[in-house]
């Protein structure tokens, strides 16, 4: 999870040496946020905030129970 989010902030967090410009909001289910969050806080001692990764807020999108509520809708 540290690797994907490495790479997610290096693509898509719009930065200008190790200053973040604007963070990016990463949607996912409750399990990517409490990872996310975590590996946040094993990196919070970084010398800057790319190296900490704050350029990512990741946040709980509620898709995966709409979508089961869907299912349970059409389904009977």
């Amino acid at each position: 999870m540290a690797d994907i989010l490495k790479e997610y902030h290096k693509k898509y967090v719009p930065q200008c040496d190790n200053t973040i410009l604007h963070p990016t909001i990463m949607h996912g289910d409750q399990l990517t946020e409490e990872r996310s969050r975590n590996v946040q806080w094993t990196y919070r001692l970084g010398d800057n905030p790319t190296e900490r990764l704050e350029g990512i807020e990741p946040t709980f999108s509620e898709f995966h129970l709409t979508m089961c509520l869907y299912e349970v809708i059409v389904t009977n």
